[in-house]
C-alpha cells in the first residue's frame, strides 16, 4: 500500500510546470490541424518558415515564464501573456486561442493565491486587459 495517494503527489507537482505542460498541448493541437493530419479539423496552407519562428520564440518565452513563476510572478504572466499572443498572430487567429491563454489563467490563479494585493491586482489587471487590447488591435 503506497504511503501517499495519487492526488497528493499531483499537489507537489509545481505551477510552472503545469502552465508549461498546457501550453505545449495547445501549441501541439494547432500545429497538427495545420498540418492536416487525419481526424483533425483541416486549415488550408501549410506552416511558412516564419510562422515556426514565431512558434519557437513563444515556446522559448513560455517556458521562461513558466520557470519564473515562483519568483517573478509578473514577468511570467508577462511573458506567458507574449507568448500567447504571438502564437495567436503567427497563426493568425483573430483572437487570443483559448488552449494558450488557459495556460495564462492557471498563472494567474497561482498569483492569487500565494501573492500580496499589490501583485495580484497587477496580474490581474494584466490578464483581463489583454483580451480586450488584442482585438482591438485586430480591428
Amino acid at each position: 500500500m503506497p504511503a501517499t495517494t495519487p492526488l497528493a503527489l499531483l499537489r507537489r507537482v509545481p505551477p510552472g510546470v503545469w502552465t508549461a505542460v498546457i501550453w505545449r498541448g495547445s501549441t501541439v493541437d494547432s500545429v497538427r490541424m495545420h498540418l492536416g493530419i487525419p481526424g483533425m479539423p483541416h486549415v488550408p496552407g501549410s506552416l511558412r518558415p516564419s510562422v515556426w519562428l514565431t512558434l519557437v520564440a513563444a515556446a522559448v518565452a513560455a517556458v521562461a515564464g513558466s520557470a519564473l513563476l515562483r519568483h517573478r510572478p509578473l514577468l511570467a504572466i508577462g511573458l506567458l501573456i507574449a507568448d500567447a499572443i504571438a502564437a495567436g498572430l503567427a497563426l493568425g487567429s483573430p483572437m487570443v486561442p483559448l488552449g494558450w491563454y488557459v495556460a495564462v489563467t492557471v498563472a494567474l490563479g497561482f498569483i492569487v493565491a500565494t501573492r500580496p494585493r499589490p501583485t495580484r491586482i497587477a496580474a490581474l489587471a494584466m490578464t483581463l486587459g489583454v483580451l480586450p487590447g488584442y482585438a482591438l488591435a485586430r480591428i
